[in-house]
């Protein structure tokens, strides 16, 4: 686990590698939902009289948050880089 309250003058790294992290997280949420919402369309969204309108929707719903869930995680990140910036500039 890492701490983030110690600093050193020799570690320049800004937390770059939580930033890294996250857009790893962002991207499995991602793909997490998608396919996620591809198997809850395959099972539960096909009875054997037709659609299940309940399983569309439950998919469409996975699909939804997978996407806003990882938008937002992706402009967290943006954020902290546009801070990373501002340190790096005012520290020189």
């Amino acid at each position: 686990m890492e701490n983030f309250n110690v600093q050193t003058n020799n570690s320049k790294n800004y937390g770059q590698d939580a930033i890294y992290t996250l857009v790893k997280v962002a991207y499995v949420a991602l793909f997490g939902g998608i396919l996620g919402a591809l198997m809850i369309w395959r099972t539960i969204g096909y009875v054997d009289n037709g659609l299940n309108p309940d399983g569309v929707i439950l998919g469409f719903v996975v699909l939804f948050s997978s996407i806003v869930t990882s938008s937002l995680l992706f402009v967290v990140c943006g954020i902290a880089k546009n801070l990373i910036a501002i340190r790096k500039n005012t520290e020189k």
